[in-house]
């Protein structure tokens, strides 16, 4: 009995002694939990910079959740272009999520690691399907909402708008576009998961956080960057067929608050790992790295959700506008808004293809630019269709018109 007492004691003493040896480490990777203290001292009145925060932050979160889920709404219940509104109505949402994520950032800072970086992902999302809505806006209509048909088709009309361009009848220009833009979306799911191990795995008061989080924010900026220029090159050898969809207006309410919110987070990031930034009696440093740049983004949110209504506004999906179409319904126009099979499996499946046309240059671009005019085996050459905004071809050549030579 004695022995088992001693036992007791011993196996006792080795835990509370492993406790103990754990306390330490813990302090040691932490030192302290003051990061997460808010500043009381008030700056308006009774109110603290954190009490302001939330106030204002909370304002500007459901202004712009009302508008963009109310614009959401509307291209639901108006539910006639799937393949456009399947886009637009994950688009116009961008602005509203990232500020609730913000927001709630704000209101829970120990969860903002994980909670801002799944906001910032998804304006990724939209990017991918502003790239995709480009895409479909300038095929024929009967090829619109079909990825396959779409993938197929795009690059001899990508090659036809970029016919003058000496380096534009480079099929392997379209396929590098397919690639920058995709990449996206691993990349920037790493980095979310990335930056949320080292939130719950490393202290923010030490310096490798800091420069852990400093090298993620450069590998989503540049990622985000690559993406960007990509859909951009895309807008411009297609541009003829985007006319009346406001282009330029489109991207920018999109891509605006998403750089915004990536530039922000760098700047952020070199601030905090080069210890630039003091806490001060009315500003702690949870204050100046958590909850001031999410009551910038909250703020900034505003501005994008109203810029965001006029370029995606309802009024080309009404009856009015398409008489004849076929409405679908909310509840299937709502899980075609949240099914993303379209750019997570079917977007990611092509990356290989892209990349295999990609190299296979030379007699692939030829053919895909080039075709013989109607009737003739060697008379002049034509480009491939080119269709405008609402599907019509508009070189269509008949047999005994004489083809414009390029």
């Amino acid at each position: 009995m004695g022995l088992f007492n001693d036992g007791s004691k011993t196996t006792s003493t080795a835990l509370a002694a492993s406790a103990t040896s754990a306390a330490v480490t813990a302090t040691a990777t932490c030192p302290s939990d003051a990061f997460f203290d808010t500043a009381t001292e008030p700056v308006v009145g009774d109110h603290s910079f954190d009490d302001l925060a939330k106030i204002i932050a909370g304002a500007c979160t459901i202004f712009t959740t009302v508008v963009c889920f109310g614009l959401c709404f509307l291209h639901l219940v108006n539910y006639r272009v799937r393949s456009e509104q399947r886009q637009i109505a994950r688009i116009v949402l961008t602005p509203a999520i990232i500020s609730i994520f913000e927001f709630f950032g704000i209101w829970k800072p120990d969860a903002s690691g994980f909670l801002k970086p799944i906001g910032e992902y998804y304006d990724a999302l939209a990017l991918v399907s502003l790239y995709l809505l480009f895409q479909t806006l300038a095929t024929p209509s009967e090829s619109r909402g079909s990825p396959n048909v779409l993938f197929n088709n795009l690059p001899d009309l990508y090659a036809a708008h970029a016919f003058n361009n000496a380096k534009g009848n480079q099929l392997s220009s379209y396929y590098r576009t397919w690639w920058a833009v995709f990449q996206i979306v691993p990349v920037r799911a790493v980095m979310v998961i990335a930056t949320m191990a080292v939130y719950g795995t490393i202290c923010d008061q030490l310096k490798d956080s800091n420069r852990l989080y400093t090298i993620i924010s450069a590998i989503t900026t540049i990622s985000t960057v690559i993406c960007f220029l990509a859909v951009i090159r895309l807008m411009k050898y297609i541009n003829p067929s985007l006319k009346g969809h406001s282009p330029v207006m489109k991207t920018v309410s999109l891509k605006g608050l998403v750089a915004f919110s990536v530039a922000l987070q760098l700047v952020m990031s070199i601030l905090k790992s080069a210890n630039a930034i003091h806490p001060s009696s009315k500003m702690s440093k949870i204050d100046w790295f958590i909850t001031f740049p999410s009551l910038l983004t909250c703020g900034v949110s505003v501005i994008f959700a109203v810029l965001i209504v006029s370029p995606y506004w309802i009024s080309p999906y009404t009856a009015k506008s398409l008489p004849g179409a076929q409405k679908t319904g909310f509840f299937r126009a709502a899980v075609d808004l949240v099914n993303f099979t379209d750019i997570l499996f079917v977007g990611l499946a092509r990356l290989p293809s892209a990349v295999a046309n990609w190299k296979r240059k030379g007699a692939l671009d030829e053919q895909a630019t080039y075709r013989k005019a109607p009737g003739s085996e060697s008379g002049p050459v034509l480009p491939p269709p080119v269709y405008s905004s609402y599907g019509r071809q508009e070189n269509n050549y008949e047999m005994n018109e004489q083809p414009r030579r390029y």
